[in-house]
């Protein structure tokens, strides 16, 4: 996930959505619900610290490229 990180593509899918939905909003335009979601924190997009967490703790991720934007949300238990 480097490379679209560093281009800014990578956008922050949080667990309580459904990352599949999520897809198919960007896909279909739906940019009215897109937009709630990055207003509501749903959806964000990561900054350097994120970046850094992650690769400290060798997290996994769950990706949809939905091109040019590779949506992650994170692989297990997200308590």
């Amino acid at each position: 996930l480097k490379k679209p990180f560093a281009a800014g593509s990578v956008l922050y899918v949080d667990p309580s959505l459904d990352l599949m939905r999520v897809g198919e909003a960007f896909a279909n335009d739906e940019s009215d619900l897109v937009r709630a979601w990055k207003q509501s924190g749903d959806l964000v997009q990561p900054s350097a610290p994120h970046a850094a967490y992650w690769e400290e703790t060798s997290a996994r991720f769950t990706a949809v490229v939905i091109s040019p934007f590779v949506l992650i949300q994170p692989v297990g238990d997200s308590d």
